[in-house]
């Protein structure tokens, strides 16, 4: 299956209405999640070589947040259609941009077995939005994401974190702020205990505070190994292999 289309499904009437569009330009598909222009865009952020290791973004392993042991993300988060992605994923409740981008943590998550060790004793998790957000867009992202992914891989999926007050919007703090306000948003959900290995599913990773607020929770629950699968990740022009970022 061509992993830009939507996959062999009936095709429904409000789809011959309504016929599915490019999810970057809005061009007529038939089908496909982007065009072939939009395909042609997006494999080239895809494929852009780490600048530390050369490898393709979902093979790139270079990257370390703190308390994490194995960072995957499908591209580099930038001015151009990775922001555009993680912006509709964020504001706009399109179930099928979900599909589209579930299906690439997918592909950079199978990329990444041999480092977790396979998927035994391991469960999906994700990084809750606040409350105000939710209210605000009527959707938690990174849960409904999370599901998705956890029906394509067959991994279950369990809640581990809870957004436990108002915060900040972590995009206007500074550094130290942001781990400041991550570490005061998350804990850990009642009742509830981390099997061995964790896999924490969110849109984008900045600073890695919020992950690591979370990994650490994760691992307060009982887990010993922790990964981090996001959509996009913002690497610094600086960062040198063995960073903490």
């Amino acid at each position: 299956m061509n992993i830009f289309s939507g996959g062999l499904t009936k095709v429904k009437l409000t789809e011959l209405i309504f016929p599915p569009k490019c999810l970057l330009c809005g061009k007529v598909t038939h089908g496909e999640y982007l065009c072939n222009d939009c395909i042609e865009k997006y494999k080239t952020i895809c494929d852009k070589p780490c600048n530390i290791c050369g490898r393709p973004q979902a093979d790139c392993r270079c990257h370390h947040i703190d308390g994490v042991d194995t960072e995957i993300h499908v591209f580099e988060f930038d001015e151009g259609i990775s922001r555009k992605l993680i912006y509709s994923l964020k504001h706009k409740n399109s179930r099928r941009l979900r599909e589209f981008l579930a299906i690439e943590c997918k592909r950079a998550l199978i990329s990444a077995i041999t480092d977790i060790g396979g998927f035994s004793e391991c469960v999906l998790t994700y990084v809750p939005r606040s409350r105000e957000s939710i209210d605000e867009y009527g959707f938690d992202h990174a849960k409904e994401l999370c599901k998705i992914i956890s029906r394509l891989t067959e991994i279950p999926m369990q809640t581990l974190f809870v957004h436990g007050k108002s915060s900040q919007k972590q995009k206007e703090l500074t550094a130290q702020e942001r781990r400041d306000n991550a570490e005061s948003a998350y804990s850990g959900a009642k009742n509830v205990k981390a099997p061995y290995k964790v896999i924490i599913v969110d849109d984008v990773t900045t600073t890695g505070s919020t992950i690591s607020s979370c990994a650490k929770i994760a691992k307060a629950l009982g887990a010993e190994y922790i990964a981090s699968l996001t959509v996009a990740f913002t690497p610094k022009k600086e960062h040198k292999r063995g960073d903490i970022i």
